[in-house]
């Protein structure tokens, strides 16, 4: 009986299981992609357009088809979808248009030398569906691959094509030449053109990208004020305006309080900053959205100076984070929407004084990550916002690599659950990190400052961050050198080769520099 059983299970199993794959298959829908003979990007549309319709449980046979022939292409394959860069129309049935663009980007593995392709290698480089070129990467199968730029993420590099990066801007603007745009036409009845591949195509998702840009200390007293005094406010941003305006949020560390009045904090800490209240309009200029507060220097003029600097801001419109009367009201993040995310932005400060007395009992106090307000306010930050900042205050001056201290505590940052920690206080260049899917700068040295004594000190680092909503989709560092207080951008070769120097000497290090 037993054996019996064991043959007939044998048979019906096998006869379930191919029962099963023909239900599977059959239930998969299928379609015909035709492409507009006189149209030459059509092929690499189709070959995108393909290789997405196999997340709709569809698949899709690409063939030509001449425009003037449409109608019986439309008769033979009623389900079709016809791309093109005209107008279509038929004699037969009603049709239904939709957009079609997306862009396509060369990319390498993070670790990679390679900056900068050619245009006729970028054409070369096999397509692949993006979640096999991703993990072709990753196993080191390929050097180069090309993916959506919607599907970037931090553990690809990607790359100029031509001395053109595929930033969000270049992108927007036409300069990136490799955005391929069609129309799709199909029946009206067509429920392909009903799911949110056409529906919601990559033109319209940049609607929702948005690009931050992030600079280093800004200090607009002592010698700075010298220039500002002799060349106006706007002087010390003249040659970075353009490129921090140019984003949708721009931050930075603001290193000196913006008064005329107050008291030198006590006891005597050697260095005291203040600059003219009229300095903020310089800082208005610029395109600074963001500054952060929580530094060493934020109470050396005492309750009132650091009371005015506030003002100062608010009346200019610019947000500040990492001050406040209780430390409570200390870690507070800044928060701006924009491209249907709300980013939040924390500061801290790592770097004594931490608090300043005022007559009548006042105090004001910085934040800093050791405070269960600020770990509190961290975790109900991940429920609230779509991306969250740090920038943080803290390590050595003048080091060129951050301590193992320090890189330990800005791990455990990110593990808490926060995306970007921006360094600041060393004055001088550190590396960048990728860790657990979040991003470190060590340190983005100075952006506006007078200490002109020494290369590493008159050099800063401007970090471009592309994001995809809450997903950051890549970081980009531009070189700022600060002549007389001045900062001016430095070309992308020297930038280039400069980067790749930095690159090498921090490979001995514990993280890696893009």
């Amino acid at each position: 009986m037993r054996r019996i059983v064991l043959i007939v299970a044998a048979l019906i199993i096998p006869l379930i299981f191919f029962s099963f794959l023909a239900r599977t298959e059959y239930s998969r829908e299928k379609t015909t992609l035709f492409v507009d003979q006189t149209f030459p990007e059509g092929w690499g549309v189709a070959r995108e357009i393909e290789r997405e319709l196999k997340s709709y449980n569809t698949t899709a046979t690409v063939r030509s088809f001449e425009p003037e022939k449409l109608n019986a292409f439309i008769i033979s394959d009623p389900g079709s979808l016809f791309i093109t860069d005209a107008v279509l129309d038929s004699e037969l049935f009603p049709l239904d248009e939709r957009k079609y663009s997306s862009v396509a980007v060369a990319v390498s593995r993070r670790d990679s030398e390679i900056c900068n392709i050619s245009g006729d290698v970028f054409q070369s480089i096999p397509e692949y569906e993006d979640s096999i070129t991703l993990k072709k990467l990753e196993k080191g199968k390929i050097d180069l691959g090309t993916i959506s730029f919607h599907r970037l993420n931090l553990e690809v590099k990607p790359l100029s094509v031509d001395g053109i990066y595929p930033s969000v801007r270049t992108i927007r603007s036409g300069e990136y030449p490799w955005v391929r745009k069609a129309r799709i036409f199909g029946q009206q009845d067509n429920p392909l053109l009903k799911i949110d591949l056409f529906t919601r195509p990559s033109e319209d998702r940049m609607e929702n990208v948005y690009t931050i840009i992030a600079g280093g200390d800004i200090m607009l007293s002592r010698g700075t004020a010298k220039y500002i005094d002799l060349y106006g406010t706007e002087y010390p941003f003249l040659h970075i305006r353009e490129e921090i305006s140019g984003h949708d949020i721009a931050c930075a560390n603001l290193e000196s309080p913006l008064s005329s009045r107050g008291e030198r904090f006590s006891p005597n800490k050697g260095i005291y900053f203040r600059a003219n209240p009229k300095a903020a309009a310089g800082l208005q200029y610029s395109g600074i959205d963001v500054l952060s507060l929580a530094n060493n220097h934020a109470f050396d003029w005492g309750v009132n100076g650091i009371l005015d600097t506030m003002s100062n801001l608010e009346s200019r419109g610019i947000v500040y984070t990492g001050v406040g009367r209780t430390e409570r009201d200390a870690v507070k993040p800044a928060v701006v929407s924009i491209g249907g995310a709300n980013v939040a932005f924390y500061s801290a400060n790592g770097i004594y004084p931490f608090e300043v007395s005022g007559k009548a009992g006042s105090v004001m106090r910085t934040s800093t990550i050791d405070s269960p307000f600020f770990k509190k306010s961290i975790s109900e930050g991940k429920g609230l916002y779509d991306v969250i900042f740090l920038l943080l205050h803290t390590g050595e001056e003048y080091l060129q690599f951050p301590e193992s201290q320090k890189i330990t505590q800005m791990h455990r940052l990110i593990d808490m659950g926060i995306d970007v920690v921006l360094g600041s206080h060393p004055h001088v260049i550190q590396g960048i990190e990728v860790y657990n899917e979040g991003l470190i700068a060590y340190s983005l040295g100075n952006l506006i400052f007078d200490q002109n004594w020494s290369e590493e000190t008159s050099r800063g680092m401007l970090l471009e961050m592309g994001f995809l909503q809450n997903s950051i989709l890549y970081y980009r560092p531009y070189l700022v050198y600060i002549d007389r207080t001045q900062a001016r951008i430095v070309s992308d070769a020297d930038s280039t080769i400069i980067f790749s120097k930095l690159t090498t000497e921090y490979r001995s290090h514990e993280y890696a520099q893009n």
